[in-house]
């Protein structure tokens, strides 16, 4: 995907830089209350009730669209710069929490109307080998494939035997073998 690289100008450069310094300042959290009755009889009457993560992800597209300023990111390298996606990239984060622990994630990322990838699984380590990632991975694909996008794909080490091992069991097929070209 190509996008256009927007210049810095000099005062965007200063507020960067002021952002960057005052990472370890602490910061107050502010709120706004949105209206969603609408959206909520709506999503009632739906025959199969869409996911709150598909909507929300669809309502950002919807206005990304329209406001340029949404798909823009910075990039560092070559050069510092703004770039505009030409579409919307999205990402779906999933958590298995429990005690108020992470004991399993996974996020839906690569998103397009044909296909999504599913990529930074992770188990808490003292609790692999008992089945999380399985049963992680099939909640996710049943949501993935209900609200995101009609196929799943994912990548894999292949030194990965537990991980491949737990995406077979979800039904997951090897089609291709990748390799890592690191520079």
């Amino acid at each position: 995907m190509r996008g256009t690289v927007r210049k810095i100008t000099l005062p965007r450069r200063l507020v960067a830089d002021l952002m960057h310094a005052s990472t370890r300042v602490p910061f107050v959290s502010l709120t706004r209350p949105l209206n969603v009755r609408g959206l909520l009889e709506a999503r009632a009457q739906a025959a199969q009730r869409p996911g709150w993560a598909a909507i929300f992800v669809k309502a950002f597209a919807m206005v990304a669209k329209e406001q340029p300023v949404l798909r823009t990111l910075y990039v560092k390298w070559p050069m510092p710069a703004f770039y505009e996606l030409p579409r919307s990239v999205a990402m779906v984060a999933i958590a298995r929490i429990e005690d108020g622990q992470v004991v399993f994630k996974a996020e839906i990322g690569s998103i397009t109307p044909l296909a999504c990838q599913v990529q930074g699984v992770w188990v808490r380590p003292d609790l692999r080998g008992r089945g999380l990632a399985a049963a992680g991975m099939a909640a996710v694909v049943t949501e993935a494939l209900r609200n995101v996008a009609p196929v799943v794909s994912l990548y894999v080490n292949d030194f990965n035997a537990p991980a491949r091992a737990a995406y077979r069991r979800v039904g997951f097929t090897e089609t291709a073998t990748f390799a890592s070209v690191l520079f």
